[in-house]
């Protein structure tokens, strides 16, 4: 579901943004119609019964969730596409319905961040309850900084000046600054959207609505576009955040594109002179590759000169490949086994052992946490060759009864090329899991590493080995 909204969400901020700056672009006019269109519909079939939505589509319906289709919805409303209206109130209705809660309450009750998160995209349909809001007010410390600035958006919205005011003074005095730059860091304690890319995002937001004048404005923008990876902020969710505190940028600024030429130069040495026209500012990024030859052990100086009143933004990318990632990394461990199918346990394969076409193998994971996580994504490569049989069954968990149990994981989607299993909570721990291959084509295969990561924060991952198979006629 986020994948969805995140997917079209920023399009529609960026038509609604390009209408009022007067600009046109031709390509996005001509396809985002059927990009928004796509996107509801999905959203239409990913509805539960009860008018709401889950992460995945086919589990409970989830507040989070529903509140982002919401603020999708109205968005897209906002920018003159049709939406269902039955479906807009129904989910609107859901949210301000408290019935829920009252079901749920004995095994869990809404917490700080989403009771703040539903009043902030209600505010945005003017529609948020002041004396929520203000009763959130009071417990504002109790906050992290992301729904902390959610909240001073939700008080700006219901002209409640100096609450809004004072939340965003608080936050500013947690932020960090270094280098010119100002930004927040991660605490997804009970929020695990949360990375410093998306909470920076929305703390710019806040500022943008409460003091657009605030020198640290500049300073947080900087941040942003310096934290762009190729082109994106890391996941779709951080891409929806930080596309919509930009737009902000210019609705508040009023800044339009201005003429500028930019010399590039590394090591002193000019590299590429690029000039810009106000018009340019709507067209792809212009890249600059660099050779290999061009760099030097050791440090390299990357220098930028402007002329002109335009104002550049720019990422510097270091790629490079590996014949064979580290094993393990900061966040997850992964170690994978191919077993044969002998005894209650299976038997490893023996060194270069060849299978036989028909032949079931087994592979058996073990997945260890080093702390809880939040929305992790297991890559499990499939070799060539093969094709999965059956789906996974849990061997042993870490801490549990070693009863076998399927389905363990929230999602399992089958590629052509690997098998994915996620996460929405992943305890810290070592959890172990089997699932079965057949032997379809002879060959010598090389089956890539596993890779665990999470999704909203992919710095936070870990790498398997790569294996060696062998089939025979």
């Amino acid at each position: 579901m986020e994948q969805t909204v995140s997917t079209f969400l920023p399009d529609v901020q960026l038509a609604q943004v390009l209408r009022a700056l007067s600009l046109r672009y031709p390509p996005l006019e001509k396809e985002l119609p059927k990009m928004i269109s796509a996107g509801l519909q999905r959203l239409y079939r990913l509805r539960s019964d009860d008018g709401a939505w889950g992460y995945w589509g086919n589990d409970a319906s989830d507040v989070y969730s529903t509140a982002y289709v919401v603020q999708a919805l109205h968005e897209a409303q906002r920018a003159g596409f049709a939406v269902d209206p039955e479906v807009f109130d129904g989910a609107v209705q859901w949210l301000k319905n408290e019935e829920w809660k009252k079901a749920e309450k004995a095994k869990s009750s809404l917490s700080l961040w989403e009771q703040v998160f539903v009043q902030y995209v209600l505010s945005e349909l003017g529609q948020a309850n002041a004396k929520t809001v203000q009763r959130l007010f009071e417990r504002r410390r109790a906050l992290a900084p992301h729904a902390q600035a959610q909240l001073a958006l939700a008080l700006a919205r219901l002209q409640d000046t100096a609450r809004a005011q004072t939340v965003v003074n608080e936050l500013l005095a947690t932020a960090q600054r270094r280098s010119g730059l100002c930004f927040w860091q991660r605490n997804f304690e009970d929020y695990y959207y949360d990375t410093s890319i998306g909470t920076t995002a929305m703390c710019l937001r806040a500022l943008l609505a409460v003091n657009p004048q605030h020198p640290a404005v500049g300073d947080i923008l900087r941040y942003l576009m310096q934290s762009l990876r190729g082109r994106t902020w890391g996941s779709t969710h951080d891409d929806a955040r930080t596309l919509a505190a930009c737009l902000d940028y210019l609705r508040v600024t009023g800044e339009k594109p201005a003429p500028v030429t930019v010399r590039v130069y590394l090591n002193d040495k000019l590299l590429r002179t690029e000039s810009f026209r106000a018009a340019d500012a709507l067209q792809p990024p212009v890249t600059l590759d660099v050779p290999t030859d061009a760099l030097r052990a050791g440090t390299n100086t990357l220098r930028l000169e402007t002329d002109g009143a335009g104002k550049v933004f720019y990422t510097a990318l270091l790629q490079y490949h590996t014949e064979q990632p580290p094993p393990t990394a900061n966040a997850f461990r992964v170690q994978r086994a191919f077993l044969r199918p002998i005894g209650e346990a299976g038997r490893p394969l023996a060194p270069n052992e060849v299978l036989r076409v028909g032949d079931e193998l087994i592979v058996h994971v073990r997945l260890t946490a080093h702390s809880d996580a939040f929305m992790v994504v297991l890559e499990e490569p499939l070799p060539a060759g093969f094709s999965l049989l059956r789906e996974p069954e849990v061997a042993v968990a870490e801490g549990e009864a070693n009863e076998r149990r399927v389905w363990w994981f929230d999602r399992m989607d089958v590629f052509a090329t690997k098998v994915a299993f996620f996460f929405n909570r992943l305890p810290k721990g070592t959890h172990e899991f089997t699932y079965r291959l057949r032997a379809e084509i002879p060959g010598r295969y090389t089956v890539a590493p596993a890779h665990a990561y999470e999704m909203y924060h992919p710095a936070a991952r870990g790498f398997g080995v790569a294996g060696q198979l062998q089939v025979a006629e």
